[in-house]
């Protein structure tokens, strides 16, 4: 099982969650696995060289980190500006998109 899916069982104590703790000594917040996997399927994937086997409770396992993919900064002045970001990432008006959604609500009740 490749190393890195032993952290994603444990459990978290949020009170004494410490991603970079400065002293290595001390509690980071991790506790004891709350469940465990199992690998009766068989699935191997290899990476950088290294044959896992793959636990039958994880879906794919991705070499390149997904969140690194996409990197987008917007910084918001104003309620204005996140209203219209947020418009334009459902591909809506400002103006259009509460009269589209009541049409479309008054469409589906009609059916």
């Amino acid at each position: 099982m490749p190393p890195f899916l032993n952290r994603l069982r444990d459990g978290v104590d949020i009170t004494k969650l410490d991603l970079l703790p400065l002293d290595l000594s001390s509690t980071d917040g991790f506790r004891y696995p709350v469940f465990d996997f199992s690998c009766d399927l068989g699935i191997t994937k290899i990476l950088y060289g290294v044959e896992y086997d793959i636990p039958d409770q994880v879906w794919s396992i991705v070499n390149t980190p997904s969140g690194w993919l996409n990197s987008n900064i917007e910084i918001l002045k104003t309620s204005h500006a996140v209203k219209k970001s947020m418009a334009s990432k459902v591909d809506v008006g400002i103006k259009k998109g509460y009269f589209l959604q009541v049409v479309l609500t008054k469409h589906s009740m009609t059916i």
